[in-house]
């Protein structure tokens, strides 16, 4: 089994997280078959983020810590005319941040696609899709036999944090059609915001993706949490049952696929 791992975003805490990372997600993929880390991240140098405390220099070099087979550093902002920001901002602002988190959304949309771009050439098996400013919990080792055995394409996202929408800060792919599903939303941007006249927001506009492409979804009861570059950890809520959630479980429910990729 071929299994891609696809880093995107920066890498403002990977001294906190890689512990994790090695032992819960390379080490399990290791021992099931052959991994190659595809990684794209902005060559970011420093941070002042007002909503979330953040502000100071980051570690530069951080990056190195992934051993990545494929690795791409852009200097940010390059993709927001690429994209056309300035349209999408006319949409609105749901954070209220003077557009911060919606430009850190298209620019983590856009990380995701060029790691993913990468990863597809090699044609594995599985497509894990992962931020490295994350600890994760649990070993995908569970997972990672499970949804090989699936015959039928589909995509696992985590059931927590939906904000009306998909959790979209990690998920797993076991084909090209699920993995293109989620990693090349960033295309999309700009005809969904003027289909459906709502601000961009990376839950529902994934949500919205996998309705449109009739995707089987799956979920992961894998939980992991936000690391900022001080160190912090995100107090994330892993409970599973939320009223935002129900139209991620009609979802799951139509395609008949839906299914719990366990951890343990």
């Amino acid at each position: 089994m071929k299994i891609a791992v696809c880093f995107r975003g920066i890498s403002r805490s990977l001294s906190y997280t890689i512990g994790s990372i090695r032992d819960n997600v390379f080490a399990p993929a290791r021992s099931l078959g052959e991994v190659k880390v595809f990684t794209h991240l902005f060559d970011q140098r420093d941070i002042n983020n007002p909503r979330t405390g953040e502000l100071g220099v980051l570690n530069a070099e951080e990056y190195q810590l992934l051993d990545s087979d494929w690795l791409v550093l852009e200097r940010p902002d390059d993709c927001l005319v690429t994209y056309n920001f300035e349209y999408l901002k006319s949409f609105g602002d749901p954070w209220g941040d003077d557009f911060y988190s919606l430009r850190n959304v298209v620019h983590a949309l856009h990380s995701l696609k060029q790691s993913w771009l990468a990863a597809q050439s090699w044609g594995a098996d599985v497509y894990l899709f992962l931020r490295p400013d994350m600890v994760y919990h649990h070993s995908f080792d569970t997972v990672l036999q499970k949804i090989a055995k699936r015959r039928h394409a589909g995509l696992g996202v985590p059931l927590w944090e939906g904000w009306g929408g998909c959790n979209d800060t990690f998920a797993i792919a076991n084909t090209a059609q699920a993995a293109s599903c989620y990693a090349e939303r960033i295309d999309r941007v700009n005809d969904y915001c003027k289909r459906t006249g709502k601000p961009l927001t990376a839950e529902v506009y994934l949500l919205d993706c996998i309705k449109e492409q009739n995707v089987p979804l799956w979920f992961m009861n894998i939980e992991a949490s936000r690391v900022r570059s001080n160190g912090v950890f995100v107090n994330e809520n892993f409970q599973l049952l939320r009223e935002s959630n129900l139209s991620v479980f009609l979802h799951a429910a139509s395609t008949r696929f839906a299914f719990k990729l366990a951890s343990d």
